[in-house]
């Protein structure tokens, strides 16, 4: 997005790439195929039990797989900011990672079913619904207004810390 690359410096855009392309190759880890596996086994299945077995089955593996990733990216967020951004004070990406990456796995699943159940029009509309969601997020981290009670803060020197309440 133009308005990145205008508002941060080269550093920080490198690590809010290099935040996304985290998320990217980490999605692929918490998603395991589940996914992939859900939509071919849904669709030929012949019975309402059948598909009943895999939405179920595919719900909990991606559940456990969720809870399992994000317990040790919460435990270990400490050394992975260090490790992925080189300080530790950009644990707050990693907690934020943590919550993005969990809800798009479970999102995953409920696109499935719609596309599996040619359900467009709900399958549109939710895909626009998580668009505008994504870029009101962008806009208000960008434009420096209050998020779900935090605020984010001085986005260039203290590199995406957030405060307000909870924190």
């Amino acid at each position: 997005m133009p308005i990145h690359t205008n508002y941060f410096s080269p550093e920080d855009y490198a690590t809010y790439v290099f935040g996304y392309a985290f998320i990217a190759i980490a999605a692929v880890i918490y998603s395991a195929g589940i996914n992939a596996a859900q939509m071919k086994y849904f669709v030929s299945s012949t019975s309402i039990d059948e598909k009943r077995n895999v939405m179920s089955t595919s719900f909990w593996g991606t559940c456990f797989i969720v809870c399992f990733f994000s317990v040790i990216m919460l435990i270990g967020a400490p050394q992975f900011a260090k490790i992925l951004f080189g300080d530790v004070n950009y644990i707050q990406l990693i907690y934020l990672s943590t919550a993005i990456l969990s809800i798009d796995a479970l999102n995953l699943l409920l696109f499935n079913l719609l596309r599996a159940e040619e359900k467009s029009l709900e399958f549109v509309s939710y895909k626009l619904i998580q668009f505008q969601v994504v870029c009101h997020g962008h806009m208000c981290k960008i434009g420096n207004v209050y998020v779900c009670g935090y605020q984010a803060i001085d986005l260039t020197q203290n590199g995406f810390l957030l405060k307000g309440k909870g924190l």
